[in-house]
């Protein structure tokens, strides 16, 4: 994580270079609680993002790829 990242930039590069990224993972590694209006905004940036819904413990949630 470089200094001064947006958010927007933190999500990006999370999806470069690891390819998925959870809400939880974007509270616990950059404190980020709005994903998906980053997801959002990346989407009409032309970046291809499925998303995939997932269930755990019979908690359901979303898992953003990048295509």
């Amino acid at each position: 994580m470089k200094p001064n990242e947006t958010q927007l930039e933190k999500v990006r590069n999370h999806l470069m270079k690891y390819k998925t990224i959870t809400s939880w993972e974007a509270i616990m590694k950059y404190k980020i609680t709005r994903l998906s209006q980053y997801i959002l905004i990346l989407r009409q940036s032309g970046l291809g993002i499925k998303s995939e819904r997932m269930q755990k413990d019979k908690v359901w949630y979303v898992k953003y790829k990048l295509q």
